[in-house]
């Protein structure tokens, strides 16, 4: 038995016998001795050897799993997406600029169709820009500053061009109050000119001081919703589109400020200008 067990242990791996030799020292002993049997005293207790892994179980080795990337491992620049629904810049709409009043009168315009007010085109009292600007002097209610075009003037102001009327106004002074001065645009369906007597352009409603032909648009109704302080200067814009009342015609043929009853305060006007489409 102890010949079987040497072979055993020779057959074991040189790195496994160290573990094993405990195990056969005890297996020789105990073959040793009378008749196989221990002679005196009682034995010891031997240690029981530890047995090593690989005796106890084959070791099977885990294959190692390599784990692919599902992106590449390099560096790829950001993608900015973008937006579907980005605001466009809107494109300027051109305007044509024409000077009615700018330190002196357009001479295709006039001012002598005025009434109930006196005027100075020169006046040095104030100026919203440059040396002069135009002056205004209600002599009684209901006066009227009128720029008309002049029979001989050489350019037409067709209404399908023109988009509005800008100008600059103060009460020196004064205080110009919402209500005290309204502006109204007329035109003609026969004349590129004023004409007193022009009845070209007709509504379906009755006139009357009232409810005139051509609006009569109040500062309160163009953007003034307060009082015009002393010794200040604000600018009027009036668009034809945005007038309520206002008839169909052919041509512009003038403009006019009208002070209210109980407002005979001087004002001035500076820069009047037509607002027109570019020709095409």
């Amino acid at each position: 038995m102890a010949i079987d067990v040497v072979k055993a242990y020779v057959n074991i791996p040189s790195y496994c016998r160290r573990c094993a030799l405990g195990l056969l020292i005890g297996l020789v002993l105990s073959s040793c001795g009378t008749n196989g049997q221990v002679t005196s005293g009682s034995a010891s207790p031997q240690p029981t050897p530890s047995i090593a892994p690989f005796f106890s179980e084959p070791r099977t080795p885990t294959p190692t799993v390599r784990v692919t990337p599902t992106h590449s491992t390099t560096p790829q620049p950001s993608v900015v997406s973008q937006p579907t629904n980005t605001a466009t810049t809107p494109t300027p709409v051109a305007i044509e600029v024409v000077s009615l009043y700018d330190e002196k009168l357009n001479p295709n315009w006039s001012l002598e169709k005025s009434s109930n007010v006196r005027y100075d085109p020169a006046s040095k009292v104030t100026t919203q820009q440059g040396q002069v600007a135009l002056m205004a002097r209600p002599t009684k209610g209901f006066g009227k500053l009128f720029l008309t075009v002049r029979q001989g003037s050489r350019e037409t102001y067709r209404s399908d061009r023109v988009l509005g009327v800008r100008f600059w106004i103060s009460g020196g002074d004064h205080m110009i109050a919402a209500s005290d001065l309204a502006v109204a645009i007329v035109g003609s369906n026969t004349y590129p000119y004023w004409v007193a007597a022009d009845t070209s352009v007709q509504i379906n409603a009755t006139i009357t001081p009232d409810a005139p032909l051509f609006s009569e648009t109040r500062l309160y109704d163009l953007g003034i919703n307060r009082s015009i302080p002393p010794n200040t200067w604000v600018e009027v814009v009036v668009w034809l589109d945005s007038l309520q009342f206002e008839p169909t015609y052919q041509y512009i043929t003038g403009i006019y400020v009208k002070n209210d009853d109980l407002f005979v305060e001087p004002f001035y006007l500076d820069h009047v200008d037509l607002l027109l489409q570019p020709k095409p």
